[in-house]
């Protein structure tokens, strides 16, 4: 077989079991009428918390969704959130909604494009409510433990941005297990999703009874009084979303397993590779990410524009990095922002790319993938060492 077949950046699949299981909800949803916040919705919350070992986990329309209420339940409104400057563009907009201060963290590409919890210790001040470390790629944040005793101290809240972690792990603790309040989605693309949505998580009783509230106008129960006690908005997911997501996370580690068959591959090939031009993300001891992005670094001589052109026009279609350029520099807030420098961030988002990488790849094609970046690294050098745009 020619390994470019079927050579794809991601891609979804279910098994013929996962299809049957989703028809059959859908089937009973319709006979039902039950379509919104039902037995579907109940069981992915109940299972989803189950997988984390948290208390309460809250099933919402989207990753936006989850990352407000987050927000919301910690109350930064009118106070400062430090968040992680190579965050998304929906972190920061979730922190606006929610009436805080966006505050960016500068972060080490050799640290899984994180902050150092010093550094965060550092940032800390009397002006700040919470801290919103995101774990980008599927790789956890390697120091999420220091950094919950940081946040403990300074009397700070810690919300954790697992948005890409799912189902990765740290010294044997599972991303969004960190957090007083843990935020991830479950968008078509993540390993683990339901087309879309999001789910927030917490330990404590309150928390949870409020974020129900908000993601349903603010009323105190779903289907009682129309009265709402709290200002929110309808984030509620749809049953048929929530069954999506009940039959993935039951082969949730079937499929990171295969994936980390997969990024495994890669480690190892890369190790010999003929060229200094590219390497892995450096794995953290004790990380074990769900590898929803194969995270490389690019050297600074190399246009990542140009590399990622070529390496399509060869067959291998390389995926964005997470993320491409820090939020303080998006077109839609950076005239807010033109005093910020944070020259670390800006280095990684300037050098991070993904390899191709789904539980369906096959051994010939990663060593397909690694032979044309060489090719490219080597002969087309002139045209990818030109002066970045």
């Amino acid at each position: 077989m020619n390994p470019i077949h079927g050579l794809k950046p991601h891609e979804i699949h279910y098994t013929p079991r996962e299809k049957q299981e989703i028809l059959a909800a859908i089937s009973e949803m319709l006979d039902t009428g039950w379509l919104v916040l039902s037995r579907y919705t109940e069981a992915l919350e109940r299972d989803a918390a189950a997988y984390l070992g948290r208390k309460h986990a809250i099933a919402v329309s989207s990753e936006s969704a989850a990352l407000q209420i987050a927000l919301l339940l910690a109350g930064v409104q009118g106070h400062e959130v430090l968040v992680h400057a190579n965050a998304f563009h929906s972190t920061y907009q979730a922190v606006q909604k929610s009436g805080g201060v966006p505050a960016f963290l500068d972060v080490d590409p050799d640290h899984h494009g994180c902050a150092h919890a010093d550094s965060i210790a550092r940032r800390i001040t009397t002006r700040t409510k919470a801290v919103m470390i995101m774990q980008g790629g599927g790789y956890c944040h390697p120091e999420a433990d220091a950094v919950r005793a940081v946040c403990a101290d300074a009397g700070v809240v810690l919300i954790e941005d697992f948005i890409h972690a799912f189902g990765s792990s740290i010294d044997g603790r599972k991303a969004g297990t960190f957090g007083k309040i843990s935020a991830t989605s479950l968008y078509a693309t993540k390993v683990f999703h339901a087309g879309n949505g999001g789910l927030v998580f917490t330990d404590d009783d309150e928390l949870a009874r409020k974020a129900r509230m908000l993601r349903f106008y603010g009323k105190p129960e779903n289907w009682k009084q129309n009265v709402a006690i709290e200002g929110a908005d309808d984030w509620r997911i749809t049953e048929m979303q929530a069954a999506m997501g009940v039959a993935r996370l039951r082969r949730l580690d079937e499929e990171i397993a295969r994936r980390d068959r997969i990024a495994r591959l890669y480690f190892n090939r890369m190790q010999t590779l003929p060229t200094q031009l590219i390497r892995p993300l450096p794995l953290a001891a004790g990380a074990q990410p769900n590898w929803y992005k194969f995270l490389c670094l690019l050297d600074d001589s190399i246009n990542r524009d140009a590399f990622r052109e070529l390496m399509g026009a060869r067959g291998v279609p390389i995926p964005h990095g997470c993320y491409e350029i820090p939020i303080y520099r998006h077109e839609a807030v950076k005239t807010k922002h033109l005093d910020v420098h944070l020259p670390s961030a800006e280095r990684f988002c300037a050098q991070v790319c993904a390899l191709p990488l789904h539980a369906d790849m096959t051994e010939e094609q990663v060593d397909y993938v690694l032979t044309e970046i060489v090719h490219a690294l080597h002969d087309d050098r002139a045209v990818l060492s030109r002066v970045r745009s």
